[in-house]
């Protein structure tokens, strides 16, 4: 009897360890452990409903209404075809820094300013290439092509396959020509800026410095200033015979800039065929709004 009571015990003990680790899917075959929240997948817990909305089923806080902005009325077609022209120019140079096509801006009276800074100018393959950004003074901050490339009146832009000589686009201002002195522009730069005769203070000068100042070529910095020369005078040369100098008396004039663009593409090949190519000029939703073909 009491053999039969201790077996039954050992057999009770049994069953009740083998529950236990059955509860705990710890079986001897080692299976995968049983999350303790019914919700959670391999440690991770799932978040409930959002709040907003409620219990799955109710509506809950309606939620904001969706906004959709509306893009700015395009100008028609028409006008643009009309405003705008092309020109081949320099396309067939095999000369990338040289390969240059012109678009030619002649707006309506009254027209509002265009942006085309997000225009593009494509070929018979269809490529096409953004014209971008510009510098409304070029060669002054170390921020290149942050302006728009907006024209507001007549304007033509002058659009190179290769790269910048200043490393940047750039609008033309009537101190831009002393760059020539040192860097090469396709098309050149015409070398005419103010004199630094005619800035102010040159009235207290001496008659012999007076008389070499007039002498300085258009736009150029002196590089071989008269060792007999005051110091008067050689002060007055390095404030005004220079493109920062020029900027800085002449920025505030209503005629510092002028209605040429220099936009370069910066490609390290040739875009137009020396052949026969078509240069088509786009907007910022890729419509045509003109194209010219050469043979």
């Amino acid at each position: 009897m009491n053999q039969d009571v201790l077996l039954l015990a050992v057999v009770v003990i049994g069953l009740l360890a083998v529950a236990h680790f059955t509860t705990l899917g710890g079986g001897i075959a080692g299976g995968v452990i049983t999350p303790l929240n019914p919700k959670a997948e391999f440690g991770v817990i799932r978040m409930q409903e959002s709040i907003l909305r409620g219990p799955r089923g109710s509506t809950g806080t309606t939620p904001p209404p969706t906004i959709t902005l509306t893009p700015p009325p395009a100008v028609p077609q028409d006008i643009l075809a009309r405003s705008f022209a092309l020109s081949t120019r320099n396309a067939k140079s095999r000369n990338i820094n040289e390969e240059y096509v012109e678009i030619v801006y002649a707006p309506t009276k009254n027209a509002a300013p265009v942006d085309i800074s997000d225009w593009m100018i494509a070929d018979s393959k269809g490529e096409s290439y953004k014209l971008g950004g510009i510098s409304l003074i070029p060669g002054i901050s170390s921020l290149y092509n942050q302006d728009r490339l907006i024209l507001r009146g007549s304007a033509r832009i002058h659009v190179v396959t290769g790269r910048s000589p200043l490393g940047e686009n750039f609008r033309l201002n009537k101190c831009a020509p002393y760059f020539s002195q040192y860097k090469t522009f396709t098309p050149r730069i015409s070398d005419s800026c103010p004199s630094p005769s005619r800035e102010p203070g040159q009235d207290s000068l001496s008659d012999t410095c007076y008389q070499y100042i007039k002498t300085i070529s258009a736009c150029r910095i002196p590089t071989n200033i008269p060792f007999f020369l005051d110091n008067t005078c050689r002060e007055f040369i390095q404030k005004n015979a220079s493109y920062d100098a020029c900027v800085k008396n002449h920025k505030s004039d209503t005629d510092f800039y002028g209605d040429e663009y220099w936009v370069y593409l910066n490609r390290p090949e040739h875009i137009w065929s020396d052949i026969r190519d078509s240069v088509i000029l786009k907007d910022a939703r890729g419509s045509v709004v003109k194209a010219i073909s050469y043979q």
